[in-house]
């Protein structure tokens, strides 16, 4: 998703977002690398069924996204750094280029 350069907003044809599609199968390391690339992250909107990432990770049990997710709404540069010491991401290099 991330090399192809997805539009974190951009839905399907049934309304929904790639965030929350990632968000509600668990793919943890797909958002943790969305966070880090520094690209736009659209969480949706509360309660809203086919944008809201962090309720269809809580729908889905998904507690690990909804925890990551959770703390990238509540700060998302510091988020952002401590996903980057998670990753073993030194530095300020581009992950978005190429």
């Amino acid at each position: 998703m991330l090399k192809a350069r997805v539009n974190s907003s951009e839905t399907d044809d049934y309304g929904r977002t790639p965030l929350l599609k990632a968000a509600c199968c668990g793919h943890l390391d797909v958002i943790r690398w969305w966070i880090v690339s520094g690209r736009d992250m659209d969480l949706g909107t509360p309660t809203e069924y086919n944008t809201d990432a962090i309720g269809a990770a809580k729908k889905s049990g998904q507690t690990e996204v909804v925890t990551l997710l959770e703390r990238f709404k509540s700060d998302a540069v510091q988020t952002r750094g401590e996903v980057r010491v998670e990753l073993g991401i030194n530095g300020h290099a581009r992950l978005n280029s190429g």
